[in-house]
């Protein structure tokens, strides 16, 4: 066994604050999912995520998220993702901390201008709708607001990497 300290649940909690949940894009901390953490003398830690559903498609990436940001911290020797479903109570507690989110951060999604546009909602549609492939039925109002259409007129991809999505000066 090596000289380094192991961790503590408390610097498991703070690392897995950097595991967010794909669907709902908060940390899983945040959203309650993690119901346990223990520590083992020999470095092994176990780690207790609570998933909206038994069958829940996105177990495995949830997993690997977590076993990875564990896995960084010294002192870890092995990590262990054990796995439960939520109650009923449990999932409204998380749906009304994702809403909460949403309503507190909802000026982000509305930028004024081309500038504060990155990563935003409307951004993301116009560069969809730039690139030609998206759904419009998914998109409904969306593509009719003047906003993303302002913005779909003013959004360029770069030929050699689509990703790279930029507005010109």
């Amino acid at each position: 066994m090596s000289d380094t300290a192991l961790p503590t649940a408390e610097d498991v909690e703070r690392v897995l604050a950097g595991v967010f949940d794909p669907e709902l894009r908060l940390s899983i901390v945040e959203l309650g999912m993690v119901k346990g953490v223990r520590v083992g003398p020999g470095g092994d830690v176990e780690v207790q995520v609570a998933l909206t559903t038994a069958a829940c498609p996105l177990r495995s990436q949830i997993g690997d998220d977590v076993a990875s940001k564990v896995r960084g911290l010294p002192g870890v020797t092995d990590v262990h993702v054990g796995y439960a479903e939520m109650t009923q109570e449990e999932r409204s507690a998380l749906m009304q901390r994702a809403r909460k989110h949403a309503a507190d951060n909802a000026a982000k999604w509305k930028p004024e201008t081309a500038e504060t546009a990155d990563h935003s909602i409307p951004f993301l549609v116009a560069l969809a709708l730039a690139r030609g492939n998206v759904d419009h039925a998914i998109l409904g109002e969306a593509i009719r607001d003047e906003k993303v259409l302002a913005l779909t007129a003013r959004v360029s991809i770069a030929a050699e990497d689509e990703m790279d999505a930029t507005f010109p000066k």
